[in-house]
């Protein structure tokens, strides 16, 4: 099939069948729609292209948009196409995964956004209509739903964005700045302005090596935890008093020295051989039916795949903060599955002397353990592996992967293109199908629909820089946006840096929700996630930064969590800045660096040219920022 008459099915969509979604309209009176049409003229034969869809978004409670004491707050979720609050889409079981809900509790108006491409805000399966799943569509799309919700003179009073969410966020305080936004709040945002792979790896070894030590000895107080917490059983799949030993007291330093070292080595290799580890864990099942050759040298079964994500997303654990009893289970769960494959020996090699993809019964880790310890382990080890298999997020294919290539964040591409962007600062989407190699990531290019002559910038959101006021949050172990990229969106993409806040939450990963720790005040425990909408709350409500800062309720908070703060200080009030920004200053001294390089061979060049009296060929035109339709 031609690449231009491919055709995208609605489980890539995560999409409902028609009757399914009628139903569910009819049922679910949450559930708004409004109707857009899109045209482009940047189709090869000159006739432009017309998509027509519904962009959905949710009120999960009843809401009053104009209520003069109340805020107006839109949410737009990550992925790109995660499908927030919806599940199998049964309205019944929205209490359990609203985003916001301390925010609609106190009466806010809180808009869901069902991204184009994904969920119930489906497009023409076609994939000539790729072409419209990108960040400015989406940013055209929220503003007219602010002229439908609100009016023209009422700006929306905050856009809560979350990982590929804080770039449309960008993109929109770019363009419509305080006129259409008061104010953001942008969680793990993410930049590609700084190299991250290497610091990715890094913050998943560091987390896995956190969880080990952290559950090594300590089987006695995690049996009373887990005692303490029946109550939240029900939420942990097929786990009971009886597994409550989760104990990884027989690990070694040795061990641990060990599994680290062949942990960075694999994930090395992964974004070696694939461009991208989270190309690997995307496309697994596909890679293993297509036999993919590279996948031999990772024998490994799906839930190990599976715990790198969990290592990526859940955060770690940290001294004297209390995370929810099911993240702190699949903090274990995730360490047990990758420490047992990773110690497993490798069986000897066979008559061609080829051991690849063959590993014995019995790790390292456990071969000194009792009879009775290692029943204990197999079935914690089964547990896990049930637990890993059973965690489900809905979200679109197609847009994860459009918009991840044509907004510049997905790793996958930027690496495999890297040549060519380090060349030009850019490459174009019809270089990308001779690029990649592999049968899955061909089939896959082959899906995406290309525009002949469109030029695919990494993100960089100093591109975008605006005055909004903004509130950036970053997890101390988010794997996602390792190396300095939160710290990167402050310093280039925000102009109004007096009125804005970043701050770095220990142990929380790039989904707040599952990781944000917990805090203990009046002698009562109080829930992360609702900890971190407080802190919203009140950025919302404040009219500075600085008066933020010094509110009691968020003094309170950054004390009993060790929340770092950059760079608003309170008077009479001192507090650490994030650790990273000594490592954005040294990648920004290896960019002036390089920079001074090219100058000087540009210099060098023309010396020659002109000395040999011969005429060199204009060269490609690099273009320093994209070009923005305004």
């Amino acid at each position: 099939m031609d690449r231009s008459d491919f055709r995208w099915t609605l489980k890539d969509m995560g999409s409902l069948k028609p009757s399914e979604q009628k139903a569910l309209l009819n049922k679910d009176r949450d559930i708004d729609k409004l109707e857009i049409v899109n045209i482009s003229s940047d189709n090869p034969s000159g006739r432009k292209v017309k998509c027509e869809f519904s962009l959905h978004y949710s009120f999960i409670k009843p809401s009053n948009t104009n209520s003069q004491t109340h805020k107006n707050v839109l949410f737009i979720p990550g992925g790109p196409g995660t499908i927030f609050a919806l599940e199998d889409l049964d309205p019944a079981k929205h209490g359990d995964l609203n985003a916001l809900e301390l925010l609609e509790a106190d009466g806010h108006n809180v808009a869901y956004l069902h991204v184009p491409g994904s969920g119930l805000s489906k497009i023409p399966l076609s994939n000539k209509f790729d072409r419209f799943l990108r960040g400015d569509y989406v940013v055209e799309a929220i503003e007219r739903l602010r002229l439908h919700l609100l009016g023209k003179d009422t700006p929306w009073d905050a856009i809560w964005g979350e990982s590929h969410g804080s770039l449309i966020a960008q993109r929109y305080a770019y363009k419509y700045g305080t006129a259409g936004v008061k104010k953001l709040v942008l969680l793990a945002p993410p930049s590609r302005s700084l190299e991250s792979q290497r610091y990715r790896r890094d913050m998943m070894v560091s987390n896995l090596e956190a969880i080990i030590r952290s559950y090594r000895g300590n089987a006695s107080k995690n049996k009373k935890a887990l005692e303490g917490a029946q109550s939240e059983s029900s939420n942990v799949p097929n786990r009971t008093e009886d597994d409550s030993s989760k104990d990884l007291s027989f690990v070694t330093d040795r061990h641990i020295r060990q599994i680290k070292s062949r942990f960075r080595q694999t994930l090395k290799e992964l974004d070696r051989l694939y461009a991208s580890m989270s190309f690997v864990m995307e496309n697994y099942a596909d890679l293993k039916k297509k036999r993919d050759p590279n996948l031999k040298f990772f024998p490994y079964p799906k839930e190990f795949f599976r715990a790198l994500r969990y290592l990526q997303l859940y955060g770690r654990p940290e001294k004297n903060l209390k995370f929810p009893i099911r993240t702190e289970q699949g903090h274990f769960d995730a360490a047990l599955l990758v420490a047992h494959y990773l110690t497993l020996p490798k069986k000897k090699p066979n008559a061609r002397r080829d051991r690849r993809g063959t590993f014995g019964r019995t790790p390292s880790i456990i071969r000194d353990l009792s009879p009775d310890r290692r029943i204990v382990y197999e079935k914690n080890l089964e547990q896990a592996r049930e637990h890993i298999l059973h965690e489900r997020q809905l979200k679109s294919r197609r847009a994860y992967y459009v918009f991840g290539i044509y907004d510049g964040i997905s790793r996958w591409i930027l690496e495999v293109m890297d040549r060519q962007i380090q060349k030009d600062g850019f490459f174009r989407s019809q270089d990308i199908a001779p690029s990649v190699t592999g049968p899955v990531a061909r089939d896959l290019v082959k899906k995406i629909g290309t525009v002949p002559g469109e030029a695919i910038y990494p993100w960089n959101p100093g591109y975008f820089k605006h005055n909004v006021p903004t509130l950036i949050l970053r997890g101390g172990a988010d794997a996602m946006t390792a190396g300095g990229q939160a710290e990167s969106f402050f310093e280039d993409g925000l102009a109004n840096k007096n009125d804005s806040v970043l701050m770095e939450i220990p142990g929380m990963g790039h989904l707040w929700r599952d990781s944000m720790p917990m805090m203990v005040t009046g002698g009562k425990q109080r829930e992360g996630f609702k900890i971190l909408q407080t802190l919203v709350k009140e950025f919302l409500a404040k009219p500075s930064a600085l008066t933020f800062l010094n509110d009691s309720e968020v003094k309170e908070i950054i004390d009993a969590i060790g929340v770092s703060v950059w760079p608003a200080q309170p008077t009479g009030r001192k507090l650490a800045k994030p650790k990273v920004e000594k490592l954005i200053s040294l990648e920004r001294n290896r960019k002036e660096l390089w920079d001074t390089i090219m100058r000087l061979r540009r210099g060098i060049t023309a010396a020659v040219e002109k000395k040999g009296n011969f005429v060199r060929k204009p060269s490609k035109t690099n273009f320093s920022r994209p070009r923005l339709n305004n």
